[in-house]
């Protein structure tokens, strides 16, 4: 059986065991490092995984350090997945709390969400300088923004601030590489919103 195939196989479980039992997904897949491996990997062998175990029994230190090579590539890339959709989501969040307020109207929404497309613009401008220049946006900018968008719209609470430090610290502790590709995917995220939110203008604007 290949590294890459017991990396995926234990990975996949890690993975489901901290979307469905835990609440802190990033606490949790980080907590399930490359340096835990060893560790943990049993927790995820089940009785069908015979052919797993014998592998690794079965094999000197080279296979055993190709498998944590493998999971290590795995999990950063899983990690950072998951980093961009927790930013992602928020962004998200936002858009959906102009267009779902209820005590907006129309002319009111239209005000909001065009607000909130300039002000994403502009941190979509800054990801882009950073990513043409590889060097990634530093925690304390990424918060600068967030605390921005979110102090536009009368949503910066203590809930929020909880929400942000969280996938910060998990985002903080990538190293360069990974941090430009949370930004590059975060990117992606902001001109998709950036595209709803005009079809959501034009079509307010039309009414």
């Amino acid at each position: 059986m290949k590294s890459r195939d017991i990396a995926e196989t234990v990975l996949d479980r890690v993975i489901d065991y901290c979307t469905r039992i835990y609440d802190q997904t990033l606490e949790c897949m980080s907590n399930h490092n490359v340096e835990q491996l060893s560790i943990f990997i049993d927790a995820y062998l089940e009785d069908e995984d015979d052919e797993i175990e014998k592998a690794i029994q079965n094999s000197g230190e080279e296979f055993w350090k190709e498998i944590k090579e493998e999971y290590e590539k795995l999990w950063k890339e899983k990690l950072v997945l998951r980093v961009s959709e927790k930013l992602g989501d928020i962004l998200n969040m936002l858009m959906e709390s102009i267009i779902q307020n209820d005590e907006l109207n129309d002319n009111a929404k239209v005000r909001y969400l065009k607000g909130y497309d300039d002000i994403l613009d502009k941190f979509g401008y800054e990801i882009k300088d950073a990513l043409e220049h590889s060097r990634p946006l530093s925690k304390g900018v990424m918060r600068d923004w967030y605390k921005k968008i979110a102090k536009a719209f009368s949503i910066f609470n203590d809930n929020y601030c909880k929400q942000l430090s969280y996938i910060l610290y998990y985002y903080d502790i990538l190293d360069d590489n990974d941090q430009l590709n949370v930004l590059s995917i975060l990117l992606d995220y902001i001109n998709n919103i950036s595209h709803d939110i005009q079809e959501k203008y034009i079509e307010n604007k039309g009414e």
